[in-house]
């Protein structure tokens, strides 16, 4: 391959699944590809500044700027229902809900939260906290393998759940809207798509054999890459999603935007622009 390609990472349980095969055998890649690690917010921002050339971005950093990114056709993640990943945790009922802590490493997540909160009519004020405590808040959303724990803290273990409301939001949104969520999509910056199109073909096709791979190897990939995880709440999670972008992720995905749009967070619903493989 002539031009190396930079590829966006996330620490997240479920990116390092799809990631499993490629970073195994780095060696055989090294010379094609660099890995660069950050969350997807700030992923999103190194792709548009055209630091990076690919990565797993929040989706709704999409729709605020569709004119910057191309999608990478086939790959998404994405469920229809609990995730066991985006935990809000509250000291009260839902509906008492009146603030809300959030993390600074999410965009979707943050964005999903507050249609939720807007459909239910409850008009909660929103902090920033890099805390894995609610500081002075209702309740606070944890996403990422701090939401898994999270959800082995305060759910799986109930002798230490001291009365707090464990809540999926995947499963309120599927509930809200009958619908599945679409959290990430693999974004590429137009640029790179133009001056490294057979590199980022190239990447397609081995991110899918690394992916297959995983999936093929599932219990032994999964405990391994657990961590500090229990591997049944990692399965859990990663079983819970779908890496696929077919009709019912686009359909989800719009879904998503015209909520998003009804409750302007964003200005329009966007149209989606894939990479032409």
């Amino acid at each position: 391959m002539p031009k190396h390609l930079v590829i966006g990472s996330t620490p997240f349980r479920n990116i390092v699944f799809p990631y499993y095969f490629i970073e195994k055998n780095f060696g055989n890649f090294n010379n094609h590809i660099k890995f660069y690690s950050a969350f997807p917010p700030q992923l999103g921002e190194m792709v548009l500044n055209n630091k990076i050339d690919i990565a797993p971005i929040s989706s709704i950093i999409y729709a605020k700027h569709p004119e910057n990114f191309l999608i990478l056709p086939d790959f998404s993640i994405s469920a229809k229902g609990k995730t066991g990943s985006i935990i809000l945790i509250s000291k009260k009922h839902f509906e008492e809900i009146s603030s809300v802590c959030l993390p600074s490493n999410s965009a979707t997540s943050i964005a999903m939260l507050k249609i939720i909160l807007k459909v239910k009519g409850i008009d909660a004020k929103f902090k920033i906290s890099n805390s894995s405590e609610f500081d002075d808040c209702d309740a606070a959303l944890f996403i990422g393998d701090d939401g898994i724990a999270a959800r082995e803290k305060f759910s799986l273990n109930r002798t230490r759940s001291y009365g707090n409301n464990v809540i999926d939001l995947g499963e309120e949104w599927n509930k809200i809207t009958g619908k599945g969520m679409v959290y990430a999509l693999w974004l590429i910056n137009k640029k790179s798509a133009e001056e490294k199109y057979e590199e980022i073909k190239w990447f397609s096709e081995l991110l899918m054999t690394s992916l297959n791979y995983s999936y093929k190897n599932f219990e032994d990939v999964t405990d391994e890459i657990k961590g500090n995880l229990k591997k049944e709440s990692v399965r859990f999670h990663i079983s819970s999603l779908s890496y696929n972008f077919g009709k019912e992720q686009t359909d989800a995905l719009l879904n998503f935007y015209e909520y998003a749009k009804k409750y302007e967070i964003i200005s329009d619903v966007p149209k989606l622009n894939f990479l032409k493989i």
